[in-house]
């Protein structure tokens, strides 16, 4: 019985393995021939190419894109699977033998009631449905070879040579048949490019000064090569400068240039002339006037504008702004709708990044714009100014003066969400609901209040058998302010800041295999930013950070302990301790190029030195292990420092090359001798090194030869982590994406549970683990699904070979080093 089973299971097996091979083979066949359904005279447009002299800085891959026509897009580089799925799926014009299988069909009548008129076949109406639906969603038409669009892509090339300086360039093209394949080539003559000679000015008298200031660091300098870009950007700097200095009617538009090419060689004039503008005094009458400056006379603030401007029916109230260091008062105007007054004026009025009598700024209308945002107390934010009718008519003055007016929609007050989520955390899968409910502007000063509870249920696989043995209950209480509370007043802090501080408590009690843990915490963080040019810094000081854990272990644990003989730094990771401390984090973001985390912990130290201070005093509170200890519950101390950097290399408008960089260390002080479970590092399942489970790498090249509880937690004092990933789109929302991981954990000193674990200088370099693998992305924008293969290369922990794929000739052993994981969001 049990041999036919087998038979039967090799049989199916097989008879898969073989549909798998049609399947393949299919779409190879299909992306490899597209062309075959072609006329005699239609060739199939596979590439595109601009060739120019490599000496000259020509932007080649940027201008290929205004070649008409596009190339079909290739799967992986090489197939044109679209193409071949939309030729498939075109019918053939009227086969005999469809014809005759049509009259059999009707002449038997074995066949359901007619739905086709054309073709008198229900079944050929149900496959042109899923043939037409095949094609819209899975292929793309051929992209045909057409002379007239040649000759459209040589004037655009000419136009763009134009407009990098190349004003002698003669471009030149060549079609290449092989079969019904054509490749078109466009060969590009340059020349030499024309060199600004001289950059004079045309201005008007009350604005040359703010464009006189700043050329010196001007895009376009003498001796330049002319292009039309750096021009557009000079307009756009000389307009943002004159937008952010009070000119609140001023745009590039005002601004042209002049150009003069009749000079020897290769040389041109260029000269930047700013109109004046024109200022209507009747229906028929325009008059020529001058740039101005405006001073914002009024501010007003609608805490819930409702789409109409009844302004005599609504609250009002006059809030009075006194700001300490240099003695300024200042008046803003604040609307409420009747009853409704339920924000505190200097809510409303702090976000406001400029103050009645200060000149029009349009960076400054920006920020508070954002800054608005970012309250998340709004559903509606517009900023918007309005000319005194005195300043429109009196337009010969130097000053004009605006009203700004500040319209807000305030958002429900009161929220419940729910949300229910799946994870896989190093191949241990599990399903968490999470039920929040959110309390805005709390206080009337536009705090958020946020209750949430979760729940978590995990899967543990084992060899024998899959149940839902592992769960977490936690709760959490947050409260945000848009502010920083004390000791400073939010009067004398500086808006660019954008401060805000949040109060958080939470707890979570997580039931493991073999341990329970209950963690308590609170924090007190203050937060703000910088906008620096080309750079974002996001600063986050948590003053106070206080974590409880008490742990309750089972018989299992406690036996396991008296069988491996744990030493005193494993058994220290598994007992009661809190944490008592501060921590400094900050992020630099720099033009979506890269990103730059570090982390700072510093906990115990203070309390430590507080104990010891007081000596004898203090000395009754020490435990068995000569560490303090508060209620009997000793607490950890020591010093923390993580970094993280992640850099594209390579970003074009669809793949991108990303480089990610991670290292992290740990010291344990005065009253520990290791780091808490918490602070220590690892490394493992769908974040980093991915052909390893959560935490079942290193540390260093420690080998598990044994089956304890401590092996499925490896944790070390050193961390050091890179990786470099590929990734491109293939097909609308799916990307996919090659990787390589590279690193490992280590311990600080040397410890018998853990042989090799400790770093050392003369052998660290061979203990990096190494991955390779590839992924499926579901990038639907705010929500990223990934599944992604990793393959380990090198194994610090192996004792036969390191090297993994020398192992690799036994399937067994190759399938033994590839693991499936499942993320969401980017690893990095």
């Amino acid at each position: 019985m049990h041999q036919c089973n087998r038979k039967f299971i090799h049989r199916k097996g097989l008879r898969f393995v073989f549909c798998l091979w049609i399947m393949v083979f299919s779409f190879v066949f299909v992306g490899c021939f597209p062309e075959r359904k072609l006329k005699e005279t239609e060739f199939l447009l596979i590439k595109n190419k601009i060739v120019a002299d490599k000496e000259k800085d020509i932007p080649t891959s940027d201008m290929v894109y205004t070649v008409r026509p596009r190339v079909n897009k290739r799967t992986f580089g090489m197939f044109l699977w679209n193409v071949g799925i939309y030729q498939a799926m075109i019918p053939k014009e009227k086969p005999k033998y469809e014809q005759f299988k049509r009259k059999m069909r009707n002449t038997i009548g074995k066949y359901p009631v007619l739905m086709d008129t054309v073709t008198n076949d229900y079944y050929a109406a149900q496959w042109d449905k899923l043939r037409l639906w095949t094609q819209k969603n899975f292929g793309s038409p051929p992209v045909l070879l057409d002379s007239a669009l040649i000759n459209y892509s040589l004037a655009q090339i000419k136009l763009t040579m134009l407009n990098i300086g190349y004003f002698d360039a003669e471009i030149n093209y060549q079609v290449k048949i092989k079969g019904k394949r054509a490749k078109v080539f466009y060969y590009i003559t340059s020349g030499d490019p024309y060199r600004i000679n001289q950059i004079t000015y045309q201005l008007p008298d009350n604005i040359a000064d703010y464009v006189y200031q700043d050329t010196a660091r001007a895009q376009i300098q003498r001796g330049d090569i002319f292009t039309v870009e750096n021009m557009e950007n000079r307009r756009s700097e000389i307009a943002e400068r004159l937008l952010n200095d009070g000119y609140y009617n001023f745009s590039k538009d005002y601004i042209r240039y002049e150009v003069d090419t009749n000079l020897d060689g290769q040389m041109l004039n260029l000269k930047l002339i700013i109109s004046n503008p024109y200022y209507r005094i009747d229906d028929t009458t325009l008059v020529e006037g001058k740039h101005r400056r405006y001073i914002v006379n009024t501010i007003n603030i609608i805490s819930n504008f409702s789409n109409w401007d009844d302004f005599l029916s609504m609250d009002t109230m006059q809030y009075m702004e006194v700001i300490k260091r240099n003695q300024d008062t200042n008046y803003y105007t604040v609307y409420y709708m009747p009853n409704q007054g339920d924000y505190r004026p200097s809510a409303l009025v702090y976000p406001v990044f400029f103050s009645p009598g200060d000149m029009y700024s349009s960076r400054l209308s920006r920020n508070t714009y954002d800054r608005y945002s970012e309250m998340y107390n709004f559903s509606f934010i517009k900023v918007s100014y309005t000319e005194e009718e005195d300043s429109k008519r009196n337009f010969t003055k130097d000053t004009g003066y605006l009203n700004c007016q500040i319209q807000l929609t305030k958002l429900k007050k009161r929220s419940l969400g729910f949300d229910l989520s799946a994870k896989n955390s190093g191949g241990i899968f599990g399903v968490a609901g999470e039920l929040s409910y959110r309390n805005r502007n709390l206080f009337k000063a536009a705090e958020i209040f946020t209750f949430s509870l979760k729940y978590t249920q995990e899967l543990r696989i084992d060899s024998s058998k899959a149940n839902f043995q592992n769960f977490g209950l936690g709760g959490n209480l947050m409260l945000e302010f848009p502010r920083f509370l004390f000791p400073i007043k939010q009067q004398n802090i500086p808006k660019a800041f954008r401060p805000r501080t949040w109060m958080g408590l939470s707890g979570d009690y997580l039931r493991q295999q073999y341990y329970s843990r209950l963690l308590t915490n609170f924090t007190f963080t203050y937060e703000w930013n910088e906008r620096k040019p080309g750079k974002r810094i996001h600063h986050s000081l948590s003053v106070l950070d206080f974590s409880l854990i008490k742990m309750y272990r089972d018989s299992l644990f406690d036996a396991s302990i008296v069988q491996y003989a744990f030493s005193q730094r494993i058994l220290e990771k598994y007992k009661d301790h809190f944490l008592l401390g501060s921590n400094y984090s900050i992020t630099l973001q720099g033009a979506h190029r890269y990103v730059f985390r570090a982390r700072f912990d510093m906990y115990g130290n203070l309390l430590y030195a507080t104990m010891k201070a007081f000596g004898k005093v203090t000395d009754k509170y020490k435990n068995t292990y000569d560490q303090y200890a508060i209620w009997r519950i000793p607490f950890a101390s020591g010093i923390t420092m993580d970094f993280d950097f992640t850099y594209n290399i390579l970003q074009k408008k669809k793949s991108s090359l990303v480089y990610h960089l991670t290292f992290g260390v740990g010291f344990s002080a005065m009253n520990s001798s290791v780091l808490p479970f918490e602070k220590s590092f690892y490394l493992g399942g769908s974040n980093s090194m991915r052909a390893w489970r959560l935490r079942m790498l290193g540390p260093g090249s420690y080998a598990d030869s044994n089956t304890s509880v401590i092996a499925a937690e490896r944790i070390g004092d050193i961390k050091f982590e890179t990786n470099l990933e590929y990734r491109v789109p293939v097909y609308k929302v799916l990307h996919i994406g090659l990787f390589v991981d590279a690193g490992n954990i280590w311990l600080m000193r040397k410890n018998d549970i853990f042989p090799n674990g400790e770093f050392a200088f003369n052998r660290f370099f061979k203990e990096i683990a190494l991955d390779a693998g590839i992924g499926l992305r579901i990038d639907l924008s705010f929500f990223v699904i990934r599944l992604d293969y990793a393959l380990k290369i090198h194994d610090p922990g192996r004792t036969d070979n390191t090297w993994t794929f020398i192992n690799w000739r036994n399937f067994k052993s190759f399938s033994n080093d590839g693991t499936f994981v499942l993320g969401i969001g980017y690893p990095f």
